[in-house]
């Protein structure tokens, strides 16, 4: 009978030990046995009933009060077991066996109580609800971490495959970023470290090409910024031949314009002019047409018309002169004009700038502020001379200025000799006081002081009355 104790003891307290509660409340979850259903609030039972049902929930009181005192005590055997329990575990562990059983065997000793019974029952019952809670609790717990898992996992495949898009757009770097970070999701993840190998290649090779590229474009652009010099200097080229062309051109339309009118003036019988335009021919042109054999066979011509020539040059000359003295005057006309324009421009513009400054000027002579409104007139004067009554204003602000500072210098000079006045007074009315008092000492015989005293009235006012004689007094005595 004994053993089969032993084993229910132990088996109790094995359910004790995990159960995650040491003890329940007493109360805890039980109704009040003197709750009844609730009646109207108008409805009184019969006195009698009253009395018999008051009988009867003291009956039931009593024996909750019972149960609950019951339950209160094998809380604390429980709490006594375990704590034996715990010990003879400790004591077992230690090597102490004799008195690891003595414990085991008090844990037993206070199971056997027959109050025990029914609650070690009950503790088993908690126990296995408690276990099903858990195995639930582990349950949903192992749901969760697999719902993770899975989104985890989708979270990584869809990096996976954006990292893979990437890498067939030849998106090289940013599929390399990619793949990174599903390295660091999932380490080892699918071909993630074969791709980094790989795309640390391409972004090797596709930087190469981009080198090349880059190279081959500066090549392109050098080539195409030469080809663009040849053809701007082919350009250059066309375009100063063409001058030369035109400049030719030009100067043959010049020499045969000159060499025109030198024939004229040839067969006109005015050699020496035919002659200079010949030689401007032959300068811009050597060997145009006739003109070297003309210039050959004018010198005979000009010797023969000497004097008609000097007459017709003097006749020219004068022309000449007279034509530059017209061109001189036309432009010394235009000059004037335009001289005569700028004024007049400038004129309005200082006049427009005067009247400004005069509006601010009279705005100020109003205000009273004399000088500032003078600065202002003389400012208008200098801009546009004798504009409107500028030079009145500036006149007669100088007559008030000139009349108001005479009259600050006579008040400030009766001022001054107001209060030299005031302080000769009151020196004065000091230095009596001292000559009195100096007076006073000397009498006494205090020389010392006296002659302190006459000093102070020396400084004061000097020369005054006696002090000098006094001084000499009293050097002698002292």
């Amino acid at each position: 009978m004994r053993p089969t104790k032993l084993f229910i003891s132990f088996a109790f307290l094995s359910l004790l030990s995990t159960s995650p509660l040491w003890a329940q409340s007493v109360v805890e979850g039980d109704p009040s046995v003197l709750k009844e259903d609730r009646a109207p609030d108008n409805y009184v039972y019969d006195l009698k009933v009253l009395i018999k049902k008051s009988k009867e929930n003291i009956k039931t009181v009593n024996d909750k009060i019972k149960e609950q005192a019951a339950r209160k005590r094998n809380q604390q055997r429980e709490v006594k077991a375990r704590e034996y329990y715990l010990r003879a575990q400790k004591l077992a562990e230690e090597g102490r066996l004799d008195q690891a059983r003595d414990l085991y065997e008090r844990a037993i000793r206070i199971t056997e109580h027959p109050e025990m019974k029914y609650y070690i029952k009950e503790s088993a019952h908690r126990a296995k609800v408690q276990e099903a809670a858990l195995a639930r609790e582990e349950a949903d717990q192992t749901r969760r971490i697999e719902e993770e898992d899975r989104q985890e996992q989708e979270e990584v495949e869809g990096a996976y495959q954006a990292a893979v898009s990437l890498y067939k757009q030849q998106k090289f770097q940013e599929a390399q970023q990619e793949f990174l970070v599903v390295e660091g999701m999932v380490p080892d993840y699918k071909a993630v470290r074969s791709y980094l190998e790989i795309i640390t290649q391409d972004i090797a090779q596709q930087e190469r090409e981009a080198i090349k590229t880059q190279h081959k474009e500066v090549a392109n652009q050098a080539k195409e910024a030469e080809i663009a010099r040849l053809r701007e200097k082919e350009l250059w080229r066309k375009e100063i031949e063409q001058k030369e062309k035109a400049r030719e051109e030009q100067l043959r339309n010049q020499a045969q314009e000159v060499y025109d009118q030198a024939l004229k003036l040839y067969q006109d019988r005015q050699f020496l002019e035919a002659r200079k335009k010949f030689q401007e021919v032959e300068w811009v042109i050597p060997d145009f047409k006739a003109a070297r054999l003309y210039l050959k066979r004018i010198e005979t011509d000009i010797e023969k018309d000497k004097e008609r020539i000097a007459r017709d040059r003097e006749k020219l000359l004068e022309k000449q002169r007279w034509q530059e003295e017209l061109d001189l005057k036309k432009k010394d006309e235009e000059f004037k004009k335009a001289l005569l324009l700028k004024e007049q421009e400038e004129k309005a513009k200082a006049e427009e700038q005067a009247a400004f400054v005069y509006d601010s000027a009279m705005a100020l002579f109003n205000d009273n502020q004399l000088l500032k409104a003078k600065e202002r007139f003389e400012e208008v004067e200098a801009l546009y001379p004798n504009y409107k009554l500028v030079r009145d204003y500036i006149r007669q602000i100088s007559d008030s200025l000139r009349t108001e500072e005479q009259q600050r210098i006579v008040e400030e000079e009766a001022a001054r000799k107001r209060a030299e006045k005031l302080r000769s007074e009151q020196l004065m009315q000091e230095a009596d006081k001292l000559f009195s008092e100096g007076v006073q000492f000397f009498k006494t015989g205090r020389l010392i002081e006296a002659k302190e005293k006459f000093l102070a009235v020396d400084q004061r006012v000097p020369d005054y009355r006696s002090v000098r004689e006094y001084f000499k007094k009293i050097d002698d005595e002292i």
